[in-house]
Formats: structure tokens, sequence, C-alpha cells
């Protein structure tokens, strides 16, 4: 099953990059964009539940541990696209903070992990710097930075 969504995936952004114009990039920046956010969100609200005791710490450390298997993936194809001749020079830029970010949110995740299953003022301290340089990325991509 698992082969088959990532076929069809594939299937729909080669196709989609065959025909790709500025309307179609700007749509898919959007959705990667997009997705950024929301997996910040969904690591802040985790992080939130947990300290407020409404998600235990196993149940904590899955949904965590989802989020951060997920954002490998993104960040893996990510790089892989970067390699390939269909990226335009004026997108290697941003597909580099894309990049990048994922990095911050995978750190920020299993940080938080640690910080769950260890109470480590250190793991602490490397979430919330990660979760900060998230932050900055995408404000950045989502032009946040500029209002």
């Amino acid at each position: 099953m698992k082969k088959r969504i990532y076929s069809l995936i594939f299937v729909l952004l080669m196709g989609a990059g065959a025909f790709a114009g500025d309307v179609e990039m700007e749509t898919i920046g959007s959705s990667i964009a997009s997705n950024l956010y929301l997996t910040y969100i969904s690591l802040g609200v985790l992080g939130d539940s947990y300290t407020k005791q409404v998600y235990e710490k196993e149940q904590t450390v899955n949904l965590v541990s989802i989020i951060v298997s997920q954002s490998k993936v993104q960040k893996e194809q990510m790089a892989k696209l970067m390699k390939s001749a269909e990226v335009q020079e004026s997108d290697k830029a941003f597909l580099q903070n894309v990049i990048t970010c994922y990095q911050h949110l995978i750190d920020e995740g299993t940080y938080m992990i640690e910080f769950i299953n260890t109470n480590s003022q250190d793991s602490l301290k490397k979430y919330d710097t990660n979760r900060q340089k998230a932050w900055a990325l995408i404000s950045k991509l989502l032009g946040f930075e500029n209002n």
C-alpha cells in the first residue's frame, strides 16, 4: 500500500512538473510552506499539551515521533528534488530554506522526545533553539517577517 501511495504522489508531482508554470510552482511552494507551518504548530501544541498533562508521556512521544518521521520523508524528497535537473536556479534558495527548516523541525521534535524521556535541561534548550530557528525560516518563507 505504501508503495502505491508513493508511486501515485511521484506520478502526480512529475506530471505537474512537466507542465508546471508560475501558478503551479507557486501553488506547490505555498503547499510546502503551509506544511512547514502546520508541522511547527503541531509540535507546539503537543509540547504544550504534554506540559499541561493533556497527553501522557507515551502518547506524546508517539505523536511527535510520527511528525518527525513525516518531516524526514519530506526533507529527503526536497533534497532529491534539489539535486535533480528539474529545479531552476531561481528556486534553489527557497528549496534550501525548506530543507533547512525541515531539519530544524526534525531536531525540535527529537529534542522534545529526549526532554520528555530524560527531563534534561540541555534537551529543552536545544528544543527551544530549533523551534526558534524553524519559526524564523517559516516566517521568512511565508512572508511574515515583512508584516
